[in-house]
């Protein structure tokens, strides 16, 4: 069931990622329509396309799915070739990894590497939830920030 689980969860996030490149052609019709001033049709390119989109890509999966029943679902599950759902395991297990580099990439900084790296390692091995190395990085991003203005206070005398 978990390989199941993987398999849907991978596929709807390759979906979605695909619904957000759509979108981004209705992002450019709103900027093309708000520069020639038509605010219908900007409401039209920012609001009403990407909801029907939204509609489309949501409803009819999930509809279908409860209209036949948990049994169909496992039908159709099982009637996908194994190698394909290994693959798609396979996949779902690099999405860590590839969510890990992203979020190294965002950062850029290379100065705030290190506090990424303490904050992994305070949830991965200390077991510390989210929320309270949350809490932790903050005090400590507070603490520095009142050093370097004491710091700065310091040298201006």
């Amino acid at each position: 069931m978990c390989a199941l689980s993987a398999l849907a969860n991978l596929l709807l996030q390759f979906a979605d990622q695909f619904r957000k490149t759509i979108n981004i052609v209705f992002v450019h019709m709103a900027d093309r329509f708000a520069d020639e001033g038509k605010p219908k049709q900007v409401v039209m390119s920012a609001i009403v396309y990407p909801t029907l989109l939204s509609f489309v890509y949501r409803f009819p999966v999930p509809f279908i799915a409860n209209m036949y029943g948990a049994k169909a679902v496992t039908a159709f599950m099982d009637a996908i070739p194994k190698w394909l759902t290994n693959g798609f395991g396979v996949m779902g297990g690099l999405l860590p990894a590839l969510g890990f580099a992203l979020t190294m990439f965002v950062i850029g900084d290379k100065k705030l590497l290190p506090w990424f790296f303490i904050g992994f390692f305070i949830v991965a091995y200390l077991k510390l939830p989210v929320m309270g190395a949350a809490i932790i990085g903050g005090c400590a991003i507070l603490l520095i920030s009142l050093a370097q203005g004491k710091r700065e206070e310091e040298e201006t005398l």
